[in-house]
């Protein structure tokens, strides 16, 4: 349309002679495709990561129905309030389904407290830095998998400790060292702010902060018993991380599972090749005979005697372990 409507144009300003004496073949002509810009991988809801974020006040009594809930489809889950201690190795293994690894942060000096992230392999975390000032303590995680490489920080403040005022001060400083780093970056965890509550004074605080710094709050529904959204997932405005609304779920304590997938592919299981043998299905008499008819039941008498030597005792021992290894192979084959 734009090569005819240049065409009209032209002959408009040329004269009869010049016009027949021109020719111009449209057939010859090809029309030009529109440049588009190139977007990022679009993941569904299936092949996408799975986050979580929660408060489990006190993992410690809850670790069977932690580890069951996140088995079911979680990819990485933050928890705030894990009331764990350093000793407390038992506890994390039991944090632990198949295939998933906890990490944590535990609070120095006093009960109560603790920052945490569970991944789910081939994920990795390694924790970059923890800080336990006093309004607000986090864990800072770098999470790394196939075409993943995140930086994640878990947070939680604890409830009318310190005015809001003093949090909003260490929180902002907080973010003045964090907000240029260069991965993907999500702020996460409970911050005990009434942030669906429009006439918060302290929320409209805390959003202002959050905007001054190109943050977003993704959080809308209700994510404590009470009635109010106090466990936050955020991040920049530049990282387009968030595939799907965070949802509200399962209340594990006071508390629910917050759920959302991101711009990231969910992890693939790790293939590997297990070797076995079915030892139960070994026939016992035929296994027996065979050794009677073998090297093993065939050793001349005085065979005790030159085992002294310790050149005929070596000798001895590989019989031993080539005639039982012959035997089981035959027996009870090794599988995959």
């Amino acid at each position: 349309m734009l090569v005819r409507t240049i065409y009209l144009e032209h002959k408009r300003v040329r004269s009869s002679d010049e016009i027949h004496s021109s020719q111009i073949y449209f057939d010859n002509l090809r029309p030009l495709e529109r440049t588009r810009e190139k977007t990022g991988v679009v993941y569904s809801p299936a092949a996408a990561l799975n986050f979580c974020t929660v408060n489990t006040r006190s993992i410690k009594n809850k670790t069977g129905e932690f580890s069951d809930y996140i088995s079911s489809s979680v990819d990485l889950c933050a928890v705030t309030e894990t009331w764990l201690k350093n000793d407390d190795d038992a506890i994390r293994c039991e944090c632990e389904p198949n295939s998933y690894k906890f990490h944590d942060q535990h609070r120095e000096g006093r009960i109560g407290g603790g920052t945490g992230l569970l991944c789910k392999a081939p994920l990795k975390a390694t924790k970059i830095a923890a800080n336990q000032s006093q309004s607000f303590e986090s864990s800072e995680w770098i999470v790394t998998g196939p075409n993943i490489n995140i930086r994640a920080t878990v947070v939680y403040r604890p409830p009318a400790l310190f005015p809001i005022g003093s949090f909003l001060d260490e929180f902002s400083d907080y973010l003045e060292c964090t907000i240029s780093y260069k991965e993907p970056l999500i702020i996460t965890g409970d911050f005990n702010i009434h942030v669906d509550d429009v006439s918060d004074r302290d929320a409209c605080k805390f959003k202002d902060v959050l905007t001054s710094f190109g943050l977003q709050q993704h959080v809308t529904e209700h994510t404590h018993h009470s009635g109010h959204t106090l466990d936050l997932f955020i991040r920049r405005d530049c990282d387009n991380l968030l595939l799907s609304t965070p949802e509200v779920t399962h209340f594990i304590s006071d508390h629910a599972f917050v759920h959302c997938n991101l711009t990231l592919p969910k992890p693939q299981f790790e293939r590997r090749s297990i070797f076995y043998r079915q030892y139960k299905s070994i026939d016992i008499d035929s296994f027996r005979r065979d050794i009677e008819l073998s090297p093993l039941g065939t050793i001349p008498s005085g065979a005790e005697d030159r085992s002294r030597n310790p050149l005929e005792l070596d000798n001895l021992v590989d019989i031993y372990n080539t005639t039982l290894q012959e035997l089981l192979n035959k027996h009870a084959p090794v599988k995959t």
